[in-house]
């Protein structure tokens, strides 16, 4: 009798540190996931620009923005005029908006961390494809392609993708 209560016992304790290690990994996991959502993102995407310059060059602004924000700018000089001066009042306003505000479209920015590499646009049609994210410069042209992709013996190839670089 006494060796049934045992088994009893230890069959008890043995369910309950069984259920607290399901409790927390069920826990942990929770929060790996929730974490992970946001490291998916790019926090320096949402960076909130305020300025107020005025009679500033391009290069001086980029500077000022460099200095009260953790955004770095990664260019060749040779993308704009840099030396040009302008005038600008912003007050919260986004990367795309602050940046289309500056360049316009002939200027395109890539953002890799907390990275903006400048580029120069070249083509004048590649200018009007432009994606501005923000909804207030929203210019995106898009025209569907469609065909059939074959090889040297004309017959079709299934589950080819065309990408325009």
């Amino acid at each position: 009798m006494k060796l049934l209560a045992n088994e009893v016992f230890c069959n008890s304790s043995i369910k309950k540190i069984i259920n607290k290690r399901k409790k927390i990994i069920t826990m942990i996991m929770t929060i790996c996931v929730v974490f992970s959502s946001y490291a998916n993102k790019n926090l320096y995407s949402d960076t909130q620009i305020t300025l107020d310059l005025k009679n500033t060059s391009i290069i001086g602004v980029l500077d000022y923005i460099e200095s009260k924000t953790e955004l770095r700018f990664i260019f060749d000089s040779e993308i704009y005029d840099l030396n040009e001066k302008v005038s600008l009042s912003i007050k919260n306003k986004s990367l795309d908006e602050t940046l289309f505000t500056l360049f316009g479209s002939k200027v395109i920015y890539q953002l890799k961390e907390n990275l903006v590499f400048l580029k120069q646009i070249i083509d004048k049609d590649i200018s009007a494809k432009l994606v501005i994210s923000n909804e207030e410069y929203e210019e995106e042209i898009q025209s569907p392609v469609t065909g059939v992709i074959v090889d040297m013996d004309g017959t079709p190839l299934p589950g080819v993708n065309v990408f325009i670089k």
